[in-house]
């Protein structure tokens, strides 16, 4: 038997919904650019929505996430 150490990295991709209400005045795609460029975790995208006077409904946590693993090295060990 050989025996390797083998270090990977693994890429969980999250997909979540939520439902905002906006005023009449505010465009969605300013909300969505915001999310995109702005939002570090989904925690903070309440905050920019109330930003545009906005409030943020309901949020539902990973609906159909998926997971990439991907192996960046490995080495033989030491017996």
């Amino acid at each position: 038997m050989k025996k390797y150490k083998i270090n990977f990295e693994e890429k969980v991709t999250l997909e979540h919904e939520i439902i905002v209400e906006i005023p009449e005045e505010i465009s969605i795609n300013d909300i969505c650019h915001c999310i995109e460029n702005k939002c570090q975790r989904v925690y903070d995208i309440a905050d920019y929505i109330r930003e545009f006077n906005g409030r943020q409904i309901d949020f539902t946590e990973d609906t159909c996430g998926e997971t990439e693993m991907l192996v960046e090295s490995f080495r033989k060990c030491k017996e």
